[in-house]
């Protein structure tokens, strides 16, 4: 519409959801300024080329590593026009393979190819996080967005819809978007006071291995081929890993227990000896995995809290991604759900018409979007104890469930058949169309009743008004009929007060 290039959104935060946001809305024909606060893009730009010609050492390619895109996720993607763009730099895994962590025994599979194109439409695939960042980056520049490195922000007007960084620059837009990630500024301003992420009592590490080296190695050869997504659940503790073909790397993410004295706080290196030590009693496989590591780093694993809104009560900001609802990373969503944001703001904003219809997006937004997150969210963090069970008793039970032809309930989640395709079957631009169109024909509807009740108060009126002329006239007849009498009788108004008689309409 033809107000739209003359509103401009900004998004505080070029992560993942931010970008996505920004090429979203951007095709939806607002201007569009992405504010970040770290000179970040510069990184996911030169990635590719450093490791590449750095190629003799995985030191370069700990960065960002691997991330899952389940169907949901490509869905957006697509939603965004870079799916095909994404996929050049994909692999996608047969099944999703979970494992005893003692031997490695199979407990449950879930196959991907053909399952999740034959059922959803979409793929399930891996990717580097940065070759993923960078298409969204590139996109974003391609169609004009506007970016802005070393822009912190410090404070923001709701009411003026206006950001001001620590710079003292002040930008104002139509309405802003906070995407600045799991220790967001945006969400302590909407909030009013600090809300730092909560520790989650977990480390993460990564290793980055090169496939040739594993080829090497015969007993490594059933994480490679086929390709699946591999997990090993264990005492307070799961390992994930899976292939990154387009550079030949493989990736691992282990997540354990913070122990007494761990100080990690941000990605840091660590030592191969400490994560030999956590894993010393676990499948010989995992363990030749961590022979062939150069090393790897660890961080402190956080997740957010549930808060009751997403949105300024001025309609003129809302929160997005992991400054929304930062999750931990057991169902592999985080990065999903953030995109999910994206294409349904965006999908919101197709449908804007008018600068007055903005607030409607943002609440529209909220409504459809953080509800779906929080259950995530909350899934994700009750996960973490399902694939920790201690030795005993409730790991067996588990065990014994996994083993079991899927079920409501399942403790393999992504088999589960009503928490599957609840989880990947969402098309979330779908459902935010859905409910700018449901709220729209509620205000058709009530518009109707209004205007009908208009109309019956019309002619209320009108009968009111008929009978008053009724009675006005009947007034009049006897008033002639009094006025007579009282001629002949020998006086005009006699023994009358002025205003007295019917004449008085009420």
């Amino acid at each position: 519409m033809t107000f739209k290039p003359s509103c401009r959104a900004i998004i505080v935060g070029a992560g993942l959801g931010g970008l996505a946001a920004a090429i979203g809305i951007r095709k939806a024909g607002f201007a569009v300024l992405v504010l970040e606060k770290v000179d970040e893009i510069r990184e996911v730009s030169e990635l590719l080329s450093i490791r590449r010609k750095y190629y003799g050492s995985a030191k370069h390619a700990q960065v960002g590593a691997g991330i899952e895109v389940a169907s949901n996720a490509a869905r957006a993607l697509n939603d965004l026009g870079i799916l095909e763009k994404v996929m050049q730099y994909a692999i996608d895994p047969k099944d999703i393979v979970l494992r005893s962590y003692r031997d490695g025994s199979v407990l449950s599979r879930q196959n991907l190819i053909p399952y999740c194109m034959d059922k959803y439409g979409f793929p399930h695939f891996d990717v580097h996080r940065a070759d993923l960042h960078r298409v969204l980056y590139e996109e974003a520049l391609f169609l004009g967005v506007e970016i802005k490195l070393n822009a912190g922000v410090s404070e923001i007007d709701f009411a003026r819809a206006e950001v001001r960084l620590s710079s003292g620059e002040a930008y104002s837009g139509s309405f802003i978007i906070g995407a600045d990630g799991q220790n967001s500024r945006c969400r302590e301003i909407l909030l009013g006071r600090p809300d730092p992420p909560l520790r989650s009592g977990d480390l993460g590490f990564r290793i980055v291995l090169q496939a040739a080296a594993m080829r090497k190695r015969p007993e490594l050869h059933s994480l490679m081929e086929p390709p699946n997504i591999n997990a090993w659940f264990g005492p307070h503790s799961h390992v994930v890993s899976y292939l990154l073909q387009k550079d030949d790397l493989f990736n691992v993410f282990l997540g354990g227990p913070e122990k007494e004295g761990d100080s990690a706080i941000g990605p840091q290196e660590a030592s191969i000896e400490e994560l030999e030590a956590r894993f010393k009693d676990w499948d010989p496989r995992l363990r030749s995995l961590l022979e062939l590591a150069q090393e790897t780093r660890k961080w402190t694993m956080f997740r957010g809290s549930d808060i009751a809104a997403w949105t300024s009560p001025e309609g003129s900001f809302a929160l997005l991604g992991d400054a929304a609802h930062g999750m931990l990373p057991y169902l592999g969503q985080g990065a999903a759900q953030a995109l999910e944001d994206a294409v349904a703001l965006s999908a919101l904003c197709r449908k804007c018409t008018r600068p007055s219809d903005l607030p409607r997006v943002l609440s529209l937004y909220e409504r459809v979007r953080l509800p779906r997150a929080t259950q995530v969210r909350r899934r994700s963090h009750a996960m973490r104890a399902t694939h920790g069970f201690p030795d005993g008793a409730q790991q067996r039970e588990r065990d014994r469930l996994m083993a079991l032809a899927p079920f409501d309930g399942h403790p393999n989640a992504w088999a589960d058949p009503v928490f599957q395709p609840w989880l990947w079957g969402h098309d979330a631009a779908a459902a935010a169309g859905q409910a700018w169109d449901a709220e729209r024909e509620t205000e058709r509807e009530m518009q109707t009743e209004v205007e009908m009740g208009m109309e019956e108060e019309g002619r209320v009126s009108s009968m009111t008004m008929g009978r008053r002329l009724g009675a006005l006239l009947r007034g009049s007849l006897v008033s002639a009929y009094v006025l007579l009498r009282r001629v002949l009788g020998g006086g005009l108004w006699s023994g009358r007060k002025a205003g007295d008689g019917p004449w008085t309409v009420v």
